[in-house]
């Protein structure tokens, strides 16, 4: 399982973008993404607290290379990171990242919240993941009247025979969901008009 590497570099927007972002329809959508991302990422850290009964693993640490392996065997995929960089990237691809990175961390969170003895935070966390999928989707039927993602993630066969291995795979899904959400969020920043307007 590959690491992060830290956040994405997350820059000016992609040039034929202006008219879509300036649009009030999808600014209102822009704040109700970063509201429901922000509800994400503590919702993250809910889920931590009551699941990962393994005194070790906190969120924060560095401890994901020393998982590696055991992420391997237990056939965890590679964690998706958010990669938006400056011009060449529209907010029409952005979108589309973001949501197909939120539906892979989806479907690993149903492979391994049944194994869980505590799951309520991860059952919640897992309806904020859909709620910000469909809120993603409006954007991006904005951004092209084509195309959307589909809401439901293709399942994934993770390998969870022990308590371990359980326990290693929701913390390492939620250690990269924490990391993947800062990011959306500094990038949905960038969208929002009204940051500009505080700053001016």
């Amino acid at each position: 399982m590959a690491s992060i590497v830290g956040s994405a570099p997350l820059e000016r927007l992609h040039a034929g973008d202006q008219a879509l972002v300036e649009d009030p329809q999808f600014q209102a959508q822009v704040g109700n993404s970063r509201s429901l991302t922000e509800k994400l990422i503590e919702a993250v850290k809910e889920a931590h607290k009551s699941c990962v009964d393994t005194e070790t693993f906190q969120l924060g640490q560095e401890d994901v290379d020393n998982l590696a392996i055991v992420a391997r065997n237990i056939n965890m995929p590679t964690p998706p990171v958010l990669r938006v960089s400056a011009e060449n990237v529209s907010v029409e691809s952005g979108l589309t990242q973001v949501t197909e990175g939120l539906l892979l961390y989806q479907a690993m969170l149903n492979a391994t919240y049944p194994k869980l003895q505590k799951n309520e935070q991860v059952v919640a966390l897992i309806a904020d993941i859909k709620d910000l999928v469909v809120q993603l989707n409006k954007m991006l039927k904005m951004a092209n009247a084509a195309k959307s993602v589909q809401p439901t993630p293709a399942p994934v066969e993770l390998r969870l025979d022990s308590e371990y291995r359980v326990q290693v795979a929701i913390h390492l899904t939620l250690v990269h969901l924490q990391s993947f959400g800062h990011d959306m969020s500094r990038w949905l920043r960038q969208l929002d008009q009204s940051e500009e307007e505080e700053e001016t």
